[in-house]
């Protein structure tokens, strides 16, 4: 009955949000990082994960962070020139071990960039090579197949949520600053 089938993954999308809060550590960690940048945040991710991240960039920039997605494969390609000295990355991936991705990790280490990580995998390539890692505990998604990605965006877009309200909190950012980005 599709009714269940609708109950089943919002009940798992719910759980997996509420396990984020073993992450508070990490995630606070995350938000002082992010809220005491001098340059911008680069949020990146390929599929899915890349939506999740670009709605992240979006959240950030409106609240007065300057944020940007940079497509893993066109970064590659030369687009790495946007980056600075003064950037921090959130890198969004549920494996951790996309090969554009691994190659990217490399050049933002070669730049000496503070990579946050947001995975559902702790030992993969994204969190060895990240400061700071963000745990999203889904094994499967919430999708009848278990597989389309659903539950792990969800999570990683909470997890930006979260970034964006504890700047916010910390920032003091109000109505009226919100108004100037957002109006």
């Amino acid at each position: 009955m599709l009714r269940n089938v609708l109950k089943k993954l919002f009940t798992h999308e719910s759980q997996n949000i509420a396990n984020l809060a073993g992450e508070i550590e990490a995630i606070e960690s995350a938000i002082e990082l992010c809220a005491n940048c001098s340059g911008r945040i680069i949020i990146t991710g390929i599929g899915k994960s890349g939506v999740a991240a670009r709605k992240i960039a979006g959240t950030l920039t409106s609240i007065g962070y300057p944020a940007i997605f940079l497509h893993p494969t066109e970064a590659l390609h030369g687009e790495l020139g946007v980056l600075s000295t003064d950037d921090i990355v959130i890198c969004i991936s549920k494996s951790g071990r996309t090969e554009e991705l691994e190659t990217l990790i490399a050049e933002f280490k070669r730049w000496g960039l503070p990579i946050i990580a947001i995975t559902a995998d702790r030992e993969s390539p994204l969190a060895v090579n990240s400061d700071i890692v963000i745990f999203i505990s889904c094994t499967s998604e919430g999708d009848p197949l278990g597989i389309i990605p659903t539950t792990s965006v969800v999570c990683s877009i909470a997890v930006g949520d979260a970034i964006a309200s504890g700047i916010v909190h910390l920032k003091n950012i109000t109505r009226q600053q919100f108004r100037a980005h957002h109006p």
